[in-house]
């Protein structure tokens, strides 16, 4: 499950590239990590399905490149607090952050970063080529001479 170890050099590049920029603007750590791809795969779809809910356990980012999809192919979301006894109300509108899923139509050559444990599924609506992978890091984690220093 390691397709960038020996093919791909370009696209390896790309994804390191962009993990990069969303290390340093989302997670953005105050310790120096050396985040690095930990597994890569091909998925190729020949029919419209829906893939099972899931996340990426072992790892703090996942991502996929859509080389190849169809139009209305999406990668659907689910947020983490439903179901933790939060207050309902109706939104004036369903976005991103008020939605308990969200629906990202994906396109021909993009790429999407996300948590690991963040929930997902693919609603592919025909042929897909797509390349999956998932992220770790090493070096300091938690807060130095604290009880939950880690140091891998």
């Amino acid at each position: 499950m390691y397709i960038f170890n020996t093919k791909l050099k370009k696209l390896k590049k790309f994804i390191e590239h962009n993990i990069k920029i969303y290390v340093e603007e989302i997670l953005n750590p105050k310790e120096e990590l050396d985040f690095y791809i930990t597994q890569s795969w091909v998925n190729v779809a020949t029919q419209s399905l829906a893939t099972y809910k899931h996340s990426h356990q072992n790892s703090i980012i996942s991502g996929v490149f859509y080389v190849s999809v169809k139009e209305n192919d999406k990668i659907q979301f689910y947020n983490p607090k439903v179901g933790l006894h939060q207050i309902g109300f109706d939104s004036m509108e369903y976005n991103s952050w008020t939605s308990n899923s969200w629906a990202l139509e994906v396109s021909n050559n993009t790429l999407i970063l996300f948590p690991s444990w963040l929930e997902h599924n693919a609603l592919i609506a025909g042929h897909r080529i797509s390349i999956a992978f998932n992220v770790f890091a090493k070096g300091m984690f938690g807060i130095k001479n604290s009880t939950n220093e880690l140091y891998l």
